[in-house]
């Protein structure tokens, strides 16, 4: 053991007891704060008789005018003695803490005298005067309150905030083909012929407002829109109809309407319902995109006559944004100087990804708009009138202005807002779906997920359904499983995929045998998500989740279209719930979007069945991994064997 020494104080004390030594300590300790605290009342005694101030000078010979006049000038008060009465205060609360202490350890202490005492009460109340909050100069650590953050409303141009709005309502149509005047009766007649006898709501307001400014527009510069309306809402033919009347009676033997659209299957899509509308019009539409070689597509569009130059076979050109340039840059004759309408469709998109900075390009060869005057007034040269077409417009003026609108309209829809959304004045048109759509939920995991995805399309009975996945490597493997699957267990389900992979052509008989009804279901990237009219869609699932809202309102559009009804579900794991609600709650849809359950019970009946299609799927993706691999190394040695040639000719 070791010998602990304890100190007790000074030498003085080493003969007294513990107790007695904190007793006199305890004494020392109350006559320290006994002379602390009367200096600090000798200080505020001082303080207060230097604040009582009098006229210098002989008060016996001042005049009556001198006192009336002499008014104190008030003092600033100092910071220091801000501090010392903040101090007194601390240290008068400390005294009061020692008291406590010294009485809860029954110690006898020197009581002072009753005089003493009263002194102290007056003068602690004249001090308490000029005493301030310690909370007022001090921040109380903890004492937060915090507020709720008001939601900032962004203030938008009056052309953005004011919109003309369109219904989503595609059942109760009022407006008949012959209500609106202007369109000649061959147009009427194509019209009867597709069944076509009312006017979808988008139709109903975009068309007249057209055909009223294209007559206007020989005067005045035309207005440009732009057009936010559910997927499948009749928005091709709002603008191909105004287009075809304009152009019918002023035919100059020049590309008069340029449509520009973000992919190929999309600009084929639109090509083929100018021609459907067109006929007995003898106007000329011609499809421009990457599916005809550069060389073939310039003999289509232009022809050279001797003496004469370069002639337009084209009335109205559809056309993709890369092809556009390369016409622009490399193709002798090709001009947009009689330019009259430019259609923009899937506004959107092409706007976000602009493709070989397309719109600068083609700024450069249209006549643009210059400042309205009285001297320019007849002499001003005709602009094209810009028509932006797309079901998640944006309604962000920077991106807007990229485009030089001309004093621009806006046509949107519009859905019924919650208190969360908005209040009175505000439009939630930016995503909008059709109202004949329901929307579902499924949470799953991620490896059971294409078994879970068989089973709901075999218990419920969709037909006709049209699968998104990320890539085109996730898509097949999906159509191997899901077709294995059907095979197993005895289930008549034709199962069949597309992708960019594909070929046009492979990719257009594909689309005929959906539509017919000769596959059950059809495994697609993202490419046919946007804009392509598939017609007779049952039902729309997403594979894997979309990034963006605007992914999924393309996506879902692809159902319950031309007020048909449809279905769109999403499949979705247990940590991409969280993400998939706040998603919906951007475009106010997160109470339209159901779960849909499918019991442990059920997948283990087919437990069996997706082990063997899984197994399956192992040694096929290997054979087709050593086929790709014998095709790059004999494209290897192709290519090699054609340098060593050269070489050798060298």
């Amino acid at each position: 053991m070791f010998p602990v020494s304890r100190y007790y104080g000074d030498d003085e004390n080493q003969n007294c007891s513990g107790d007695e030594v904190v007793e006199k300590n305890m004494r020392r300790l109350l006559s320290k704060i006994k002379l602390r605290s009367e200096k600090l009342e000798k200080t505020n005694n001082d303080s207060t008789s230097s604040k009582i101030v009098g006229k210098p000078g002989n008060h016996n010979h001042t005049s009556v005018q001198d006192e009336d006049s002499y008014v104190e000038k008030p003092k600033k008060k100092k910071k220091q003695k801000k501090y010392t009465v903040v101090e007194s205060q601390n240290q008068a609360e400390s005294n009061t803490n020692d008291v406590e202490m010294i009485d809860r350890l029954n110690v006898p202490s020197e009581t002072p005298n009753k005089e003493d005492d009263s002194s102290g009460e007056v003068e602690e109340c004249g001090t308490s005067e000029h005493t301030t909050d310690v909370s007022q100069v001090f921040p109380v650590i903890g004492d937060f309150k915090f507020k709720k953050k008001s939601k900032v409303k962004r203030v938008l141009p009056e052309w953005l905030a004011k919109p003309s709005v369109i219904s989503v309502d595609l059942k109760n149509l009022e407006v008949s083909i012959d209500d609106i005047p202007g369109l000649d009766e061959i147009f009427r007649t194509n019209l009867k012929k597709k069944n076509i006898l009312h006017y979808f709501p988008v139709q109903a307001q975009v068309i007249p407002w057209l055909l009223d400014s294209m007559e206007r527009s020989s005067q005045f510069p035309p207005c440009d829109i732009c057009v936010s309306a559910p997927t499948g809402s009749g928005k091709t033919l709002a603008y191909v109809l105004p287009i075809l009347q304009a152009l019918r009676s002023s035919r100059t033997g020049q590309i008069q309407a340029l449509v520009v659209l973000p992919v190929q299957d999309l600009a084929a899509q639109v090509a083929s319902v100018f021609h459907s509308y067109s006929t007995g019009s003898g106007l000329k539409i011609h499809l421009s995109s990457g599916s005809l070689p550069l060389q073939e597509d310039r003999t289509k569009l232009l022809r050279q006559r001797l003496g004469v130059g370069w002639e337009c076979l084209v009335d109205i050109l559809v056309t993709t944004p890369g092809r556009l340039v390369e016409h622009l840059y490399s193709t002798p004759g090709f001009s947009l100087g009689h330019l009259r309408y430019l259609v923009i469709d899937e506004a959107d998109r092409i706007v976000d990804n602009v493709q070989n900075n397309w719109l600068h390009h083609l700024g450069l060869h249209i006549t643009s708009c210059p400042l309205l005057t009285l001297h320019n007034l007849n002499t001003l040269p005709r602009r094209p009138q810009k028509l932006l077409f797309s079901a998640t417009l944006s309604i962000d003026p920077e991106k807007l202005s990229q485009l030089n609108l001309f004093q621009p309209r806006l046509f949107t829809s519009v859905v019924e807002a919650t208190k969360d959304q908005g209040g009175e004045g505000e439009f939630i048109g930016k995503f909008t779906t059709p109202a004949e759509l329901q929307e579902h939920m499924v949470r799953c995991t991620q490896v059971v997920k294409p078994l879970v995805l068989f089973r709901l399309i075999t218990r419920e009975g969709w037909h006709r359904v049209l699968v998104f996945t990320h890539s085109s490597r996730i898509g097949h493997q999906l159509t191997g499983v899901l077709a294995t699957l059907a095979h197993n267990t005895q289930q008549p389900l034709t199962v069949a995929e597309i992708s960019a992979e594909c070929s046009p052509k492979i990719r257009e008989a594909t689309l005929v045998r959906f539509a017919a009804g000769n596959i059950d279901v059809l495994v697609s990237t993202d490419a046919l998500a946007r804009g392509m009219d598939i017609p007779n869609v049952h039902c729309v699932v997403s594979y894997d989740m979309p990034k963006y809202i605007k992914g999924y309102i393309h996506r879902a559009g692809r159902s319950g279209r031309a007020g048909q009804p449809g279905l769109a579900v999403t499949m979705v794991t247990h940590t991409q719930v969280g993400m998939f609600q706040q998603m919906l709650q951007t475009a106010g849809k997160q109470g339209h979007v159901t779960e849909l359950a499918v019991d442990e019970e059920e997948l283990k009946l087919l437990e069996e069945p997706y082990r063997e299609a899984l197994t399956k799927l192992k040694s096929f993706t290997r054979g087709e991994q050593e086929k790709q691999l014998q095709k790059t190394k004999s494209l290897k040695r192709v290519m090699s064997s054609k340098l060593m040639s050269r070489k050798r000719k060298m």
